[in-house]
């Protein structure tokens, strides 16, 4: 039998038995949809002791979202009819998942439980993206202030919150033109926290960190070569890191040809 309990007897769910599914709508021409849809593909049934009444739940989560979901029974998984469960459109690319299996004879107990769930994408003509690809940077638009864009850290990484006082700023600061107007800011504050601030490990030479810092450092280290190995001398690690952000940075933007890119994408949207 192909389960797993930890300390409280909770059983470990496999991510491949409950798989989420989120479907991304095509934008409105005003801007975002104003809710997302998602589906959960449960097989809990043959591999696991659960009850067949036993209910489910979903709860959809990031560091600054929570939202809970009744979702069937083990026997019979799935949304109440004319009550799909729904996101809302801002904010949805850095949500985990959470699925739940409840007790059927005592009320709040938890018999198992499969948790951080990437969700797999349904795009309109383009099919699934992987959800177990972990994306660099999550995009998602709030009020707020007078601030057109702002860079937030995450328990789930780095996020660009932009201002959601116009509904088509969003489609725009992910288009061609906007995106190296930003990405590249973007990418120099991340590396420079990660190494300057949250101080990473070296194992020898190289980088030893996971998750989202981990990714970020591969993704650095294949434009251009691993950071300098840290030294005795704190500051002089520092200098060190940023010039080594700086020729990132520069590689990235030579890689993708970003000026003339932009530059093309300016003239278009001038026009005549």
């Amino acid at each position: 039998m192909s389960q797993s309990f930890n300390y409280t007897n909770r059983a470990l769910i496999s991510p491949k038995d409950a798989v989420i599914r989120v479907m991304i709508p095509a934008p409105s021409k005003g801007g975002e949809p104003r809710s997302i849809q998602f589906t959960a593909d449960t097989q809990l049934k043959e591999d696991y002791d659960f009850p067949n009444d036993a209910p489910l739940v979903i709860e959809a989560y990031s560091y600054l979202y929570y939202k809970r979901f009744e979702f069937g029974t083990v026997g019979k998984p799935g949304p109440v009819p004319g009550a799909e469960p729904h996101l809302e459109a801002d904010g949805w690319e850095g949500l985990r998942f959470r699925l739940k299996v409840i007790d059927p004879h005592h009320s709040g107990r938890i018999l198992g439980e499969a948790d951080r769930l990437r969700p797999v994408l349904l795009r309109p003509g383009l099919g699934e993206e992987g959800g177990a690809k972990r994306p660099l940077l999550s995009v998602t638009s709030r009020d707020i202030g007078q601030r057109v864009w702002m860079l937030e850290f995450e328990l789930a990484g780095p996020t660009v919150v932009i201002n959601k006082g116009n509904p088509e700023l969003r489609q725009r600061m992910e288009a061609q033109l906007y995106r190296w107007l930003v990405f590249p800011e973007v990418m120099q504050r991340v590396l420079e926290r990660i190494l300057c601030v949250e101080g990473i490990e070296f194992d020898g030479a190289q980088p030893s960190a996971e998750g989202w810092r981990g990714d970020w450092l591969n993704f650095a280290t294949g434009l251009f070569e691993p950071p300098p190995a840290p030294s005795e001398e704190p500051k002089e690690d520092r200098r060190k890191w940023a010039e080594w952000t700086d020729q990132v940075v520069r590689r990235l933007c030579e890689r993708h040809n970003a000026w003339d890119v932009f530059s093309k994408a300016f003239a278009e949207e001038s026009g005549p």
